[in-house]
């Protein structure tokens, strides 16, 4: 307890210096996730507003015709930019937004878990892949099973905040991994369901090497245990969905074949217990 205790004093600190030291660099919109989650566009609310209202694709002319063409949430996330694009359009409250308003300093993002079980259909696993990428290497491909059913959520969400409109009255309140500027994000958005709003996070469990890899003080607790672990490693309630996969021919897209291999190339897997593979990458960041 004391460890953990410790540990959400660190983070809050670091959270108030993070904020800080961004608003020095006139930086904007930061997501405040670890690094076990992923900041994504939802399928579930694409599909039934975003969709409808029309995101399309840059008017192209041919023969002196205007032609359009709405995006598919898939689509839509192979471009670059797309998270940004969603909260400016929703900072703009309008009745075509549904009320959802995006304005404020913090906007609180819903979580869905998913589990640790791995698509064994290789031609499922490897649908709409690269045929250079290992899919092992990354989690949000590797894995594609929903521990969170719909209308619901995992536990509380985390939080986007525009350090740029932040004041020192606002930073004194510190923070925490849900609240990450407590006097900027209010309680009660941080329990909204996944697919309420147009952004949500992607929290992955992981492999057991992995998950008990990170040196959380929670680690040895009933709430981080191997039993834990286990339990929601194999729970695929929440069903199958590509929802985030399409990232890798965006990223594939925007950097060019030769540059995105180079990028995302493995060295070796440097373990391989249970079939579980943890990977070590060509660049660290002092390669550049």
């Amino acid at each position: 307890e004391t460890l953990k205790s410790k540990h959400n004093e660190r983070q809050s600190k670091f959270y108030v210096a993070c904020a800080n030291y961004l608003q020095k660099f006139n930086r904007t919109y930061t997501s405040f996730h670890d690094t076990d989650e992923y900041l994504t566009v939802s399928d579930e609310f694409y599909e039934r507003k975003i969709k409808l209202k029309g995101t399309k694709k840059n008017t192209e002319k041919e023969n002196h015709l205007e032609t359009t063409h709405v995006y598919t949430s898939q689509e839509f996330k192979t471009q670059p930019g797309h998270i940004l694009k969603l909260i400016k359009d929703y900072s703009k409250q309008n009745k075509d937004n549904g009320n959802i308003d995006f304005s404020d300093i913090c906007i609180q993002v819903p979580r869905t878990l998913y589990s640790a079980t791995d698509e064994h259909d290789a031609d499922i696993r490897n649908q709409g892949m690269p045929h250079w990428i290992t899919v092992d290497q990354f989690d949000t491909l590797r894995y594609r099973y929903r521990v969170t059913k719909q209308n619901n959520h995992d536990g509380p969400g985390k939080a986007i905040v525009d350090v740029s409109r932040l004041t020192p009255k606002l930073l004194k309140l510190g923070g925490n991994a849900h609240r990450a500027i407590k006097g900027a994000c209010p309680h009660g958005p941080i329990w909204r369901n996944y697919g309420d709003i147009p952004l949500g996070v992607h929290h992955y469990l992981g492999s057991w090497e992995a998950y008990n890899a990170r040196n959380d003080a929670r680690n040895g607790t009933k709430s981080h245990s191997h039993r834990r672990w286990r339990k929601r490693a194999t729970n695929t309630e929440g069903g199958a969905n590509d929802e985030i996969r399409s990232w890798i021919r965006g990223f594939e897209k925007e950097m060019g074949t030769p540059m995105a291999q180079l990028l995302l190339q493995p060295v070796e897997a440097v373990s391989s217990q249970g079939g579980n593979r943890t990977f070590q990458y060509l660049f660290s960041n002092t390669s550049w």
